[in-house]
This record gives C-alpha cells, structure tokens and sequence, in this order.
C-alpha cells in the first residue's frame, strides 16, 4: 500500500491551472499514477521555452523560492502561453509560458521560476513558511 492510498480526502488551493505541476507534478517523478511530470531527458526538451534567445527548462525550485508571482491572465497572453510552440523541434504548443511571464506588471525575479515546479522535500520546508503566512489555513498536520 503507498501512502497515497491513506489518503482520505485532501484539498489544495488552486491559484489557477499551472498549480497542479508547481506543487503535485512531482508526484509522477516517484512512480505514482499522477499525470505529471516526467524525468525523461527527451520529455523535459520538449517542454522547454525560450524567450529573447534564451532556454528556460523544467526544474525543481528550491526552498528559497517562496512565491511566484502570477504570469499575465487575460486574453492575449494566455494564447501566448498556448499557442506558441516549444523549444524548435519540441512540442507544437505550451511554449509561451515565459514569453508571457516576461510581460508581467511587477517583474519577476526569475523568469525562470515560471518553469519550475517543488518537489516533496521542498514542499514540507515551505510548509512552514505558508503555516506563518496564511494562519490557520494550512493544516498542522500535513506531512509525507
């Protein structure tokens, strides 16, 4: 038996859709039936975007990246994110991430950091981070 399969009923606050690989992506990395993300050289090129002549892969985010903030909402910048192809020979879509990142009202740190997702490890150090932030709406309890 894993330890996804004592889970009884979790809940996670969904800032928008790119939540899912940022915090729970990692899951598939471990062997679990998530559809997440992959460790496979060749999927993690695919993926990969580009923005002013530079390649912005899929990594693990540190502990010191404690908030990211969000890539533009509206209209035109969502078809960025979708329509425009990866890295030359990746996928055809899903390579705009970046780009639109980069045309964000307050700059981020790190373009980058948009690429990124958390790991386990990381996560269970952030907790505490988020526990002190938000109050009473993390769960105490949580771990794994």
């Amino acid at each position: 038996m894993s330890a996804l399969d004592n889970i009884d009923t979790f809940v996670v606050l969904m800032l928008e859709n790119r939540s899912f690989d940022h915090m729970l992506g990692y899951l598939s990395l471990s062997g679990s039936s998530v559809n997440g993300l992959s460790n496979d050289p060749s999927w993690l090129q695919n993926f990969t975007n580009e923005n002013a002549g530079k390649s912005y892969p899929i990594h693990r985010l540190g502990p010191d990246v404690t908030s990211i903030s969000d890539p533009p909402h509206d209209r035109a910048p969502i078809a960025r994110q979708i329509n425009t192809p990866c890295t030359p020979g990746g996928c055809p879509e899903l390579g705009g991430f970046v780009q639109s990142y980069a045309t964000s009202a307050k700059p981020p740190r790190d373009l980058g950091d948009v690429m990124g997702y958390y790991d386990a490890q990381t996560l269970r150090r952030l907790r505490f981070f988020w526990t002190q932030s938000w109050g009473k709406t993390c769960d105490p309890n949580w771990s794994s």
